[in-house]
């Protein structure tokens, strides 16, 4: 997540799709690093998925 945070643009988006363990991590770490997350489940026929779609916030220096 380190790195991702290091490439992405402010305003950029990710989208990670993974298992609810990793997704509920995820869900913990994201606004640490500033990121907007969405939490979506996508149910396929075999198997249930999370979708997370993030964003990282733009930081203004006031």
């Amino acid at each position: 997540m380190l790195e991702m945070d290091r490439i992405i643009r402010p305003q950029g988006f990710i989208i990670i799709r993974d298992e609810d363990s990793i997704a509920s991590r995820i869900l913990q770490l994201a606004p640490k690093f500033l990121w907007e997350v969405e939490s979506h489940v996508l149910d396929n026929k075999k198997k249930t998925e999370s979708m997370l779609i993030c964003r990282k916030k733009f930081w203004a220096i006031v």
